[in-house]
């Protein structure tokens, strides 16, 4: 005799079958509402193209790549490509650096651009849908953890002989430079920076100067001359003494010239807590990028390390 199923067991196997159709339905809109919420993405032009590379980065440093996209689509036409630029639209909208690099995979991307800003990052390497490994130029932070074709970044003695020219132009009748050590001062990078600016200005007359691991106001209050500028060589130190300067209660006369180029950096710029920027260009680092891209899609390798050109930012006066 064939086993039949009960008139209950029937109902049960078809609400089960309904609710998992449900949820998979559910699943499926979340996922596409949550990115479609969650990032800010250029129209995508010309998508008879044949490569698609993707911009990715959190809300922090939105403003540089915004002007890394405008470098990229520079030359998009003449490489045949579109690009496209996917940035959270705020900080709680944020992402794991894993994440963005899912969704490069998830859209099936032929190639990343992609901000680090941790160079102790480590993420695992995403492919496409044929299996084909996704190549990624990576800017920001090196972290050398990172499966990257190459790295668009700073000349470290080229940018310390640029903060060691602007410290001198910046002070015209003495006074005292504190410069804050990166926090990893050890990083072969930063202290190459360092030695460069300290080289610079080495000679000059009309200031003293100082590397100190740790800048605060009991250091800034007992500084016996009343003009200081004080040197920040990082982002995250360029904020901490923007921060600084908005918290002491002095009266001597202090100015900031750090080094960055993301939206913290330029707020304390355009308020006038910092009188200077240094950073990269984006909108250079936008077509180098691509163009590494494009070199090693035609011909398997890619310079592995491309110096980028410096810009300075002059806030009110």
């Amino acid at each position: 005799m064939k086993n039949r199923k009960s008139p209950d067991a029937k109902a049960f196997i078809s609400i089960s079958l309904l609710i998992i159709t449900i949820a998979i339905i559910f699943f499926a809109f979340f996922f596409m509402n949550t990115i479609n919420k969650s990032r800010e993405v250029t129209s995508l032009k010309n998508m008879d193209r044949s490569y698609h590379v993707l911009i990715i980065g959190n809300n922090e440093n939105s403003l540089f790549l915004k002007q890394v996209y405008e470098g990229a689509i520079n030359y998009s036409a003449l490489y045949n490509t579109v690009v496209e630029l996917y940035v959270p639209q705020s900080h709680a909208e944020d992402i794991s650096p894993q994440s963005l690099f899912e969704y490069a995979s998830f859209i099936n991307a032929d190639g990343i651009i992609a901000y680090i800003d941790d160079s102790e990052e480590e993420l695992e390497p995403i492919e496409k849908i044929n299996r084909e490994q996704i190549p990624t130029v990576t800017i920001g932070q090196f972290a050398a953890n990172i499966n990257q074709i190459s790295y668009v970044g700073n000349s470290y003695w080229e940018l310390g002989q640029l903060f060691g020219n602007e410290i001198i132009s910046n002070i015209k009748d003495g006074g005292t430079v504190l410069i804050q050590a990166p926090r990893n001062i050890t990083n072969i990078n930063y202290s190459n920076l360092t030695n460069s600016m300290l080289s610079t200005i080495k000679n000059q007359t009309r200031f003293t100067y100082s590397v100190l691991n740790n800048i605060d106001e009991i250091t800034l209050q007992s500084t016996k001359n009343d003009d200081i500028l004080l040197i920040g060589l990082t982002e995250e130190d360029t904020i901490k003494l923007a921060q600084l300067y908005n918290e002491t209660r002095t009266s001597k006369n202090i100015g900031i010239i750090g080094f960055g180029n993301n939206e913290t950096c330029q707020s304390y710029l355009s308020k006038g807590t910092v009188k200077e920027l240094i950073s990269q260009n984006p909108k250079k680092v936008g077509e180098a990028a691509i163009r590494e891209l494009i070199e090693y899609r035609n011909k398997g390798y890619a310079n592995s390390y491309v110096v980028s050109e410096l810009l300075i930012n002059r806030g009110v006066k």
